[in-house]
């Protein structure tokens, strides 16, 4: 129990020193400091209304006869809907109720900033319950891949195009690039799906090592902010 206690500590060692990147970086503008804070407690807070709607939609499904439907139709809804729709959506929304209580002008580099740290409160609190269910292995590895921090950084950066730019193709973006990825990545890790075939566990495994490449491209885009003025543009001011 010792050693899976300390696994489960390592795990969160990524997500912790992002999380304290981040809110350094800002350390000059305490509004954006105090932003950070707030959105990773709003990341662990975002875990009640999912559960809420995860219980709702079972029990929906549930009454439609979830149990009796064919494999590939019952993870498709756990998977897309129970999991990835709502989880994805409720973090969305408490980025939109941050942004909207955030009572300065955000930039394009906030609003980043913010959805990766309300991915990562998230992931730490949804680790907490899967961390002793899953096995050491699948700890480490979760902790390494920071899914929801990459998740939260795609959102959070087409979110910011579309601000910026005002094309809602971005914000369409931002809204099922993260799904897509969340669902499908949860849908082939089905077991009865391996066991009929164990080529699907190439899918899963090839979003995983995008993920990797989404964690170097999110550390990319803050250590440039910087070098990049367009990330310290003003997307939109904080009383509209």
């Amino acid at each position: 129990m010792f050693v899976l206690i300390l696994l489960f500590l390592a795990s969160l060692i990524p997500s912790a020193l992002i999380s304290v990147f981040l809110m350094r970086a800002g350390r000059s503008r305490p509004y954006f400091t105090r932003g950070c804070k707030k959105a990773l407690l709003f990341g662990v807070a975002s875990t009640v209304p999912i559960i809420m709607a995860g219980l709702v939609l079972n029990i929906i499904g549930n009454l439609a006869g979830m149990k009796g439907w064919p494999l590939v139709w019952r993870e498709l809804y756990c998977d897309y809907v129970l999991a990835a729709g709502v989880e994805e959506a409720c973090k969305f929304m408490f980025l939109r109720i941050l942004l909207k209580k955030t009572d300065y002008d955000y930039t394009w580099y906030d609003v980043v900033a913010f959805m990766t740290l309300i991915g990562l409160g998230f992931g730490a609190l949804e680790a907490v319950f899967y961390a002793f269910e899953s096995g050491p292995v699948h700890m480490i590895v979760r902790g390494i891949l920071v899914m929801h921090g990459g998740y939260g950084f795609i959102k959070g950066w087409f979110f910011g195009k579309a601000l910026l730019t005002g094309k809602k193709r971005f914000a369409i973006l931002a809204t099922l690039i993260p799904f897509v990825l969340h669902g499908t990545y949860d849908f082939f890790l089905t077991p009865e799906l391996m066991e009929i075939n164990d080529n699907f566990a190439f899918i899963p495994v090839s979003l995983a090592l995008a993920s990797i490449a989404f964690l170097v491209i999110m550390l990319v885009f803050f250590f440039r902010k910087r070098k990049k003025e367009i990330y310290s543009a003003v997307v939109r001011p904080a009383e509209a």
